[in-house]
């Protein structure tokens, strides 16, 4: 007689090795956001932190970091730098204030796939423009 045995789910996730499972998972990055705004209105650079963690059991190569509008910015940083499962970087996006908002991206090349961040920035707020008149009447005489 021929009988089938039918486990469930979870039984067979159980009795799956945990090193068989977390194998199988492609290692990412995970930003700890996916916009930035900067307020542009002071007219002075303005800058926001930025951090990028290994998610998955296998090391992550960044390879680029590239910005589409040269408003914003960010310090050299030496690449192609390589993270372990579980390893943070951080740094610091800028960006310089424009008389016109701005907007961009900021695009993240690695061994994981590419990830962007969208980036706008308010303009600076130009001081009010004042116009003074000195006007003399006399009038006519007759």
């Amino acid at each position: 007689m021929n009988k089938k045995i039918f486990l469930p789910l979870a039984a067979m996730l159980i009795a799956t090795p945990f090193w068989a499972r977390s194998q199988s998972q492609p290692s990412s990055i995970k930003l700890s956001t996916t916009a930035l705004s900067f307020n542009g209105s002071s007219g002075n650079v303005s800058s926001q932190p930025i951090t990028a963690t290994v998610i998955g059991s296998k090391p992550v190569t960044i390879t680029s970091l590239s910005f589409s509008n040269s408003t914003f910015f960010a310090p050299s940083v030496p690449l192609p730098v390589t993270l372990s499962p579980g390893q943070t970087i951080s740094g610091q996006i800028s960006a310089h204030p424009q008389s016109a908002a701005q907007t961009g991206k900021l695009t993240i090349g690695s061994s994981a796939g590419t990830y962007a961040i969208s980036l706008s920035e308010t303009a600076i707020n130009k001081p009010a423009t004042s116009h003074s008149v000195s006007l003399t009447w006399k009038a006519p005489s007759g």
